[in-house]
């Protein structure tokens, strides 16, 4: 296991991924207001979350989530073998064998007391109706919060130009104009074109003058656009 201490956070590197919540198991172990947190915030996603623990928050028992499951007991390693995500909300001698094996296991894993510890942390997540983006402030969650309600009132501006892209992206799907189009509609020129309400306008006259060099795009756009 890697070991790290305070200089290692200025240096660090984050990887970022999205993954498909609804494919997603997730083991939770410690029955605390931290596990609570984390349980609430991922169920909420549609991920399946099973939480161990000899006794649980009250919290949980108000808790109204299918996705949820309590297990009343002490944990051992069977318990994360079918998991994807492996979320350690105890301290101790039990967080470290916790942590020895999910390396072993090759899991990946969250250690609630020090995140360092852990090889994935939870970032501030938050979306619009067409964007969802995250935020990770190195260890400070109440800023990564502050900067995160920031940052959706400026991706809300964009939310119904990116609702036309991807359909527009929809409609030219496997057709040879695509990427040229695509790299087109994605540029602040356009952006402004579409604020303007001239962008499906503009767009038709993109596709007659590369329907000059053959192909009639402009009649398929304008035949889905009817619809």
């Amino acid at each position: 296991m890697h070991e790290v201490n305070s200089e290692d956070i200025p240096g660090m590197k984050f990887l970022g991924i999205s993954l498909i919540a609804c494919k997603i198991r997730v083991g939770i172990i410690g029955g605390g207001k931290a596990a609570f947190i984390k349980a609430l915030s991922i169920a909420g996603r549609d991920s399946e979350v099973e939480v161990l623990s000899p006794n649980f928050f009250k919290g949980f028992y108000g808790l109204k989530n299918e996705n949820v499951k309590l297990i009343t007991g002490e944990y051992e390693t069977g318990f994360i073998k079918d998991k994807h995500l492996v979320i350690i909300a105890v301290t101790g001698e039990d967080e470290e064998r916790i942590i020895k094996d999910c390396e072993k296991a090759n899991k990946l894993y969250l250690v609630c007391s020090d995140f360092r510890k852990g090889n994935f942390i939870k970032p501030f997540q938050d979306n619009t109706k067409n964007i969802f983006f995250t935020v990770n402030t190195r260890g400070n969650p109440m800023g990564a919060v502050f900067l995160g309600e920031k940052v959706r009132e400026v991706l809300k501006g964009y939310d119904d130009f990116m609702d036309f892209i991807i359909k527009v992206r929809e409609k030219f799907r496997g057709r040879r104009i695509k990427k040229e189009l695509m790299k087109y509609v994605n540029s602040e020129e356009f952006y402004r074109i579409f604020k303007s309400g001239r962008h499906e306008e503009v767009i038709k006259g993109f596709l007659k003058d590369e329907g000059n060099k053959g192909g009639n795009e402009e009649e398929q756009f304008s035949a889905d656009t009817d619809r």
